[in-house]
């Protein structure tokens, strides 16, 4: 699996770094953001680079500093989680305590 950004769904990291960086799934108020400078699709992607996450990281951090109103979430560099961006060390003990994970659905059987 390639690394990816994993980013609070309101903030839109194409505007910080408009060449190589496309978005590709959104669920709660998680986004998640792929790397591929030549514009090849998904299929082709690349690791995001650390220096490219650490200059969005630095913006995110200054923003999340300057407006703690917004409440911002994530920004992380780690491989693609998938649908629903579920992020295990973040989401299981949620799970454990018996509440909804973010961007999660909750599936009703009925048998």
């Amino acid at each position: 699996m390639i690394k990816v950004l994993i980013i609070d769904r309101r903030i839109n990291p194409e505007a910080w770094i408009p060449d190589g960086l496309h978005w590709t799934d959104s669920s709660g108020s998680r986004s998640v953001f792929y790397w591929d400078p030549l514009n090849q699709g998904y299929e082709k992607a690349t690791n995001l680079p650390a220096p490219v996450f650490r200059q969005i990281e630095k913006r995110f951090n200054r923003l999340k500093e300057s407006n703690p109103d917004l409440n911002l979430g994530l920004c992380l560099r780690r491989e693609d989680p998938g649908l629903g961006i579920f992020i295990p060390e973040i989401d299981n003990p949620i799970i454990a305590n018996g509440q909804m994970p973010d961007g999660c659905f909750r599936l009703i059987n009925n048998h």
